[in-house]
């Protein structure tokens, strides 16, 4: 998540959904945004740490078609098992703890959609492939 205390801004960042282009634009236009929270958390999350001051914020996400986004999210993980990727990336082989679960629980597209359906508390938020797009930005009576 990103977040401008100043001008009471809030990006809620979705998986696959274009959000680091679209951080850089924010980055560029928005001089005093700062990094809040997990990249991945959930807007529920942000409010418990916002507070009273939660209804004054403009908050903004995107979303995508959600079979896309799981083909999308799959295609990415398997890439990241290539040795060519990850010393692009890192250096060296690097892998986060939602990938390293993704490699030990599946071989296969349809393994992944079957047996990779834990959270996993990552090193920038919590990830599911079974967290619903709005479960990002509405709170417990789906508001």
């Amino acid at each position: 998540m990103l977040i401008s205390k100043p001008k009471k801004f809030l990006y809620i960042h979705i998986q696959k959904t274009a959000g680091r282009s679209f951080e850089a634009v924010l980055r560029d236009n928005l001089p005093d945004l700062e990094n809040f929270m997990g990249t991945h958390d959930h807007a529920l999350w942000a409010k418990e740490q916002i507070g009273d001051e939660w209804s004054d914020y403009y908050k903004v996400a995107f979303v995508r078609n959600p079979w896309d986004k799981v083909v999308s999210w799959y295609a990415m993980i398997k890439e990241k098992g290539t040795i060519t990727w990850q010393k692009r990336l890192f250096g060296k082989r690097r892998y986060n703890d939602l990938t390293q679960y993704i490699f030990a629980n599946s071989v296969s597209f349809e393994e992944f959609l079957y047996n990779c359906v834990d959270t996993i508390d990552d090193i920038d938020g919590k990830k599911s492939i079974l967290y619903n797009q709005l479960d990002y930005l509405t709170d417990e009576q789906g508001t």
